[in-house]
């Protein structure tokens, strides 16, 4: 191993495999997209991504638990936003960085064909 890598045990890489499980729901990185541009209402987020109410609050009651989003009751209604920002633009950002680098091979490849 290289000597400025970490060797992490056990416990942290499931930590690190249940925060990127997180992400593996196109619900919700449904919700993480609508939650970029500020907080809104478990209502609000069901009328922009549409489904049930119920399997919305589980998607928003998952994310919260990886620690990706917080919430606060207000009244009757829970409101969310994200909760690490910079984490889920590093994540969202290298995954599209990569599908890019895979869209521009895959053309430089047909061409060569």
């Amino acid at each position: 191993m290289k000597q400025n890598q970490l060797e992490l045990d056990r416990e942290v890489l499931e930590s690190i495999a249940t925060l990127l499980r997180a992400f593996g729901d196109s619900t919700r990185l449904a919700l993480l997209q609508e939650l970029r541009s500020g907080e809104k209402s478990v209502m609000e987020l069901v009328e922009l991504i549409g489904g049930s109410q119920s399997n919305i609050s589980k998607q928003l009651r998952l994310l919260f638990e990886a620690g990706l989003t917080k919430r606060e009751k207000r009244a009757n209604q829970v409101f969310y936003n994200i909760g690490e920002s910079e984490l889920v633009e590093t994540i969202c950002q290298g995954v599209c960085d990569k599908l890019n680098r895979d869209a521009t091979s895959r053309r430089k490849q047909s061409f060569a064909i």
